[in-house]
C-alpha cells in the first residue's frame, strides 16, 4: 500500500529526458533559469493511477490522502507545477510528458530484464 496525496500538482519528468535537456543547453551555450519539466502537469494521485495503469499495478493499493493528513514535516506548496515555455523554445520542442516518459521507461525497463 502506497499513501499519495490527492491536492499536489506537479510536472512528473523523464530523467532522460531531463539529462537530454540538459546537455541541449550547454552545447547552445545558454545560461540563466529554465524549467525543464515534463510537458503536463498533473495531480500526484494522478500520476500514481497512470503508473499503475503503464505497469499494469494494482491500482487499489494507492490510499489517496490530503497533504494536511500526511503531516509531513517539510512544508511545500500544493502547486509545483512549472510553464516550461522558456526551454520549450530554447531546445525545441517540450519534454515528454507523463504518459510518454512512464512508456519510454517500461521500455528500457523491459530490455534490461
Amino acid at each position: 500500500v502506497i499513501t499519495v496525496a490527492n491536492d499536489q500538482i506537479n510536472n512528473p519528468t523523464y530523467t532522460q529526458e531531463l539529462a537530454w535537456a540538459t546537455v541541449e543547453l550547454v552545447i547552445r551555450n545558454r545560461s540563466g533559469i529554465y524549467h525543464a519539466f515534463g510537458e503536463q502537469s498533473m495531480k500526484r494521485i494522478d500520476f500514481a493511477k497512470l503508473i499503475c495503469r503503464v505497469f499494469n499495478c494494482d491500482a487499489d493499493l494507492i490510499c489517496e490522502t490530503t497533504t494536511a493528513e500526511m503531516k509531513r514535516s517539510a512544508i511545500r506548496p500544493l502547486n509545483c507545477s512549472m510553464n516550461t515555455d522558456k526551454i520549450q523554445e530554447t531546445i525545441g520542442r517540450s519534454l515528454m510528458g507523463a504518459n510518454s516518459g512512464l512508456r519510454a521507461y517500461a521500455l528500457v525497463r523491459d530490455d534490461s530484464n
